[in-house]
């Protein structure tokens, strides 16, 4: 006599309300990490070397990123910055026309017009750094200037 093996037949699907359940529990989280990288983006760093070597600190609005022109708002340093002014490597930078950036400054000296030009960041390879304006980055300035507001 044989002992025969039960047959069984495939293994039953799960419940499909167990299915819809994982699938909404997967769409929520992916939601949750989406909201998550949006509303805690990083904030502005600046770069104290870059800034430590600037003669002029200004916010100001991008008017013409070809011609280097822009339109000052608020001087963080002392001495004049006239109305508008031009920054002569303005196109190396990743700035956008219309919107506003603190731009650490000095003189252009190889330029023949009263020019300014962001100054480089040191010992990198990179372009030179300018930083949207706005009040973490306002923040971040003052805490470095060792003033409040």
């Amino acid at each position: 006599m044989t002992d025969a093996v039960p047959q069984s037949g495939p293994e039953p699907l799960p419940d499909a309300s167990l299915l819809r359940s994982a699938a909404a529990l997967f769409g929520g989280w992916c939601l949750f990490l989406t909201a998550l990288a949006v509303w805690t983006s990083n904030p502005v760093q600046l770069n104290y070397a870059q800034l430590g070597r600037a003669t002029t600190i200004v916010e100001a609005r991008v008017v013409d990123l070809s011609r280097g022109e822009c339109s000052p708002s608020r001087q963080w340093t002392p001495g004049a910055v006239p109305q508008p002014f031009v920054i002569s490597n303005l196109a190396a930078t990743r700035a956008a026309v219309g919107e506003s950036y603190i731009f650490p400054l000095v003189r252009d000296l190889a330029s023949a017009a009263d020019e300014f030009r962001v100054v480089d960041v040191p010992d990198r390879h990179v372009p030179p750094l300018v930083y949207p304006a706005g009040p973490e980055a306002e923040a971040a300035l003052l805490a470095w200037q060792g003033r409040t507001e």
